[in-house]
C-alpha cells in the first residue's frame, strides 16, 4: 500500500481534467444546438420542400454518413424524393457531398462534425 506521494496534486490535476472536459461538453452541445436552429431557418426558406427537407435533415443529424437509398428506407419516401431533399440540404450548405459521382452519393453534415472534432487533435511531441 503506497502512503507517500502527492495525492493531493494527483488529484487536483485529475478534477481539473474533469471540469475542463465538462465545460467543452456544455460548449460543444450549445454549439450544435446552435447549427441546428440555424439549419431549421434555412430549411424553412424551402418551402414545401421543407417537410421533406426538415426530415431528411433530422435524420441526418444522427447518422453521421447517409445516401439517398438509406434515408429512403428508413424514413419510408421514394429514392427521388430523398435526393432531391439531400440536393435540396447540399444548396442550403447544410449537408455536403463526399462520393462525387454515381447515383449513391454519399452525403454529411460537415458543419456538425467540425463542431464534434474540436479539440480533438492530437498534441504533437
Amino acid at each position: 500500500m503506497r502512503t507517500a506521494g502527492d495525492w493531493e496534486g494527483w488529484l487536483k490535476f485529475f478534477l481539473t481534467g474533469v471540469a475542463e472536459t465538462a465545460d467543452q461538453v456544455v460548449e460543444t452541445g450549445q454549439a450544435v444546438s446552435m447549427l441546428f436552429a440555424e439549419d431549421q431557418v434555412k430549411i424553412e426558406t424551402l418551402k414545401r420542400a421543407a417537410i421533406t427537407a426538415r426530415q431528411v435533415h433530422e435524420y441526418l443529424r444522427r447518422k453521421a454518413v447517409i445516401n439517398a437509398t438509406d434515408v429512403a428506407r428508413n424514413l419510408d419516401i421514394s429514392i427521388p424524393t430523398a435526393r432531391t431533399a439531400l440536393n435540396n440540404l447540399k444548396a442550403l450548405g447544410i449537408a455536403k457531398e463526399i462520393s462525387g459521382k454515381g447515383k449513391e452519393r454519399l452525403y454529411i453534415h460537415e458543419n456538425l462534425i467540425n463542431l464534434l472534432e474540436q479539440g480533438t487533435e492530437p498534441i504533437p511531441y
